[in-house]
């Protein structure tokens, strides 16, 4: 019995540890920052008090590096905030390890939603829960603006998902094209369904 009270302070300590690393600190005051990195058209580094911190731009998507759109994405997004100073509020971290924020500019413009107004990232689909996001996507995609010029745009998680798919085969037909991963599994799909339906 002595043992197991003397063993508790060490338990607690390896809880509170445990605590700290794995559960987010949604609740986490906003951080002031310089952006010293822009990885892609979702995923910044902010350096502030000496440390670096990978932040991904919660509630959106953009086109991946490799999709058409994806450099234009980063382009614009290294130019509305490279070196700029920032103000992110944390509200987790994704499988990554990437900690998830709003991200906005001294003058109070919030960098999430103006990827969006700019027509370079879809809504994060199944994780944004506020519908003035999906708007301010709509009224970029019926005024044609970034990625939305392209009819036949692919919301980069039907892009990895198809990678995904695509690569895990032997010979990958059309890979050089996102359009042309898409349409092979499509088409894939479809026959499958089709054979069925005969048997």
């Amino acid at each position: 019995m002595i043992q197991r009270i003397a063993a508790l302070p060490f338990l607690l300590m390896i809880c509170a540890v445990l605590f700290t690393v794995f559960v987010p600190d949604v609740a986490a005051e906003p951080v002031h920052g310089t952006v010293i990195s822009v990885t892609d058209g979702d995923t910044v580094i902010i350096a502030h008090e000496g440390v670096p911190e990978k932040v991904r731009l919660v509630d959106v998507d953009c086109p991946e590096k490799s999709q058409p759109f994806g450099r234009a994405a980063k382009k614009y997004l290294n130019e509305l905030i490279y070196l700029h100073e920032v103000t992110f509020e944390r509200t987790g971290k994704d499988r990554y390890g990437r900690t998830l924020a709003t991200v906005a500019l001294d003058d109070g413009t919030n960098v999430n939603q103006e990827l969006l107004r700019a027509g370079y990232a879809w809504v994060y689909r199944g994780r944004a829960k506020n519908p003035a996001l999906k708007i301010m996507e709509n009224e970029a995609r019926d005024s044609k603006r970034g990625l939305w010029a392209d009819a036949n745009a692919i919301a980069p998680w039907h892009y990895r998902k198809a990678q995904k798919e695509l690569s895990s085969r032997k010979n990958p037909a059309n890979i050089a094209s996102p359009s042309g991963l898409i349409n092979e599994l499509l088409k894939e799909r479809t026959t499958s369904k089709t054979t069925k339906k005969d048997n």
